[in-house]
This record gives structure tokens, C-alpha cells and sequence, in this order.
């Protein structure tokens, strides 16, 4: 990466870290302090300040201060991260100290690199598709209302022991298909999009791989998933006969654990778009779990 960028956006960092020592805290509380240690409340209030300064000072699109950690009784440190408009990821550590008189935090070890373009093709698409899920509100909550009618109706149904597990595939398997059913369109246009962006990282090749596979997987669901209650009905009226069974329930269960395999990809992958600087709230919709549960929560906001 050019040196320039590294020096444009690591300037103000270091320019901030010289002068935060000078964030003390004042009267009584100081002293109280340096006897009792230095508290995570204390410390995050500190960092917290640093980082507003880092908004204040620079053109920037986010901010992210971690978890703290404790390195000692006075002090704890903080990673910080932050993008800027000219799409420049910078990390750091925030450390927090106590002395005797004072407390102060600095900013050390930043780090800036511009985000590789592949990671901003796949956060650029995958933003295109939280903006339309409010479309699709709608059709996925009539979807999954029809579905736990079907499921209310089975209620009734005495299942056989031996046939439990599989009746309780079949519905899981239903829920699914009752879930990605309205979304089919919007997502295979959302795969055709990561394509489109022919990104190198082996990670996001991973990830669009994953979608890939989620939506043939869900092409090849059996009818009975489009409403398992019927199906399980069926099955019943014919004395749960394994000629009679509305699926080949080995198949399916292959095709469940593929599913959750997927799913289980999909959130690395987005947990690998954040940690390379996307949007955070963008990243996690790339993952299956977190479109779910945007029509999970009846609400159309995301």
C-alpha cells in the first residue's frame, strides 16, 4: 500500500496520542482513585473521549472500541479501529494508565492500510441487499404466518415414536423452506452480484461458495417441505409406511447439515468483511442467521 496513505490518516492519530495524556480526571475522585485502582468504568470513559476526538478530527465512517482488557491494576488496554471516508482501515491499541495523580490514555501501535476493493465489492453488494429486505417484509411474514398455521394443525397428529426425529426434520426443513422460499429471487440475484465482483480473497471465495450451495440446496427440497403438515398427515392416514414416507429422510438430513454447515461459513465470512474494514452492520448481513432473524423480529427495520 503506498506510503501516503499510511501517513494522511496516521498523522491525527499520533497528533491525538501525544495530547491525550492530558485527559485527567479532577477533584476528589483522583485520589480515591490511585488508591483503589483503576476501574473498566473509569477506563472506557477515558478511551470513549479519545475516540469522540478521533471523530472530531477526522473524516471518518466509523469507530469501534473493544472489549477491554486488564493488563495490571492500573491499566487497561482497548483495541480501536476505524475507517475513514477514503475507505483507510487504521487499528490501535487504546491504553489507560493510573499514576499517583492522574489518569490518562494514549493511543500507540496504529496501523492504516487502505481496504483491498474485493472487500468493498462484497460489503457494497451485501449493503444492496439489507436495503431491500424491507421489500420483502411482507411476503416472508405471510410465508412463515402459513407455516405455523401448518404446524398448529399437526398438533393433533399422534406421531409414532419411531417416527418422531423425522417428523421433526420434516417441520424444521419446512420452516426453512418457508423462510428462503420468497427471498429466492432476491438472493440468487444477491449471488450473481458476488460474482460479478470476482474477488481474489480465498475467504470471500469461501463465502460466496456458501451462497452457492444454500440456494442449490434449497432447489432441491422435496414438496413435502412447501407444507409438512399435510405431508405428515398423509403419511399418517397411511399408517406411517416407510413406502408411504413424504421424503427420503437420509437425504434430508444431509441436506439440513449442509444447510447449518453453510450457515456456520457465512458467519466467518462476515466476521472476516469486518475484521477487513467493512461496515459492521453491513458484514453481519451476509450471514443467513442474521436475515432470519430481521423477519424473525416483525419489524421492518434493519
Amino acid at each position: 500500500m503506498p506510503s501516503k496513505w499510511t501517513k494522511r490518516v496516521a498523522a491525527p492519530i499520533v497528533a491525538v496520542a501525544t495530547t491525550a495524556a492530558f485527559f485527567v480526571a479532577g477533584g476528589a475522585s483522583v485520589a480515591a482513585a490511585a488508591e483503589t485502582g483503576l476501574s473498566v468504568h473509569q477506563a472506557r470513559h477515558l478511551a470513549h473521549k479519545l475516540v469522540v476526538k478521533q471523530r472530531h478530527e477526522r473524516s471518518l465512517l466509523f469507530t469501534h472500541l473493544g472489549k477491554p482488557h486488564r493488563r495490571s491494576s492500573t491499566r487497561i488496554d482497548f483495541r480501536y479501529t476505524d475507517r475513514s471516508t477514503d475507505d483507510v482501515l487504521c487499528t490501535a491499541k487504546i491504553v489507560v494508565r493510573q499514576t499517583s495523580g492522574s489518569r490518562h490514555a494514549d493511543l500507540t501501535g496504529a496501523k492504516c492500510h487502505g481496504i483491498p476493493s474485493d472487500i468493498l465489492g462484497y460489503e457494497r453488494v451485501t449493503h444492496r441487499l439489507g436495503q431491500s429486505l424491507p421489500n420483502f417484509f411482507g411476503r416472508v411474514q405471510k410465508s412463515l404466518g402459513r407455516y405455523n398455521k401448518s404446524v398448529a394443525d399437526c398438533d393433533s397428529v399422534a406421531v409414532p415414536k419411531n417416527r418422531a426425529k423425522d417428523v421433526d426434520l420434516l417441520m424444521s426443513m419446512g420452516f426453512e423452506y418457508a423462510f428462503l422460499h420468497p427471498l429466492r429471487e432476491r438472493l440468487g440475484t444477491f449471488a450473481s452480484s458476488l460474482h460479478d465482483v470476482h474477488a481474489g480473497d480465498p475467504t470471500l471465495l469461501s463465502g460466496l461458495d456458501s451462497w452457492d450451495n444454500v440456494l442449490i440446496i434449497f432447489d432441491e427440497f422435496v414438496p413435502a417441505t412447501h407444507d409438512p403438515c399435510a405431508a405428515v398427515k398423509e403419511w399418517a392416514a397411511n399408517g406411517w409406511s416407510d413406502e408411504s414416507a413424504p421424503a427420503d429422510f437420509g437425504k434430508l438430513r444431509v441436506e439440513r447439515d449442509q444447510l447449518n454447515e453453510e450457515s456456520l461459513n457465512l458467519r466467518r465470512v462476515a466476521k472476516h468483511l469486518a475484521d477487513a474494514g467493512a461496515r459492521r452492520g453491513t458484514a453481519v448481513l451476509f450471514t443467513l442467521d442474521t436475515i432470519q432473524d430481521f423477519f424473525a423480529e416483525g419489524s421492518g427495520g434493519a
